[in-house]
């Protein structure tokens, strides 16, 4: 079959691998996040640990990259 198939699944972690595999960083998926309905809240900019073997985020929102501007 050529082309997209009708209903293409949903899986952003593939594409990943393949672009990323030869910069050797940790590439984790799957995860409950974003517009499931079972899904979690991650605050944008807080610092996190990863451990991509164990498919395990956990955020520290204490820790943000992201300055406030008045």
């Amino acid at each position: 079959m050529n082309g997209t198939p009708p209903n293409p699944p949903l899986d952003a972690v593939e594409p990943l691998r393949q672009h990323l595999s030869d910069f050797a960083v940790p590439i984790l998926g799957g995860l409950p996040i974003g517009h499931d309905a079972d899904a979690r809240s991650v605050v944008v900019g807080a610092m996190a640990n990863m451990d991509a073997d164990r498919g395990v985020l956990t955020q520290r929102p204490d820790e943000t990259t992201v300055s406030e501007t008045s």
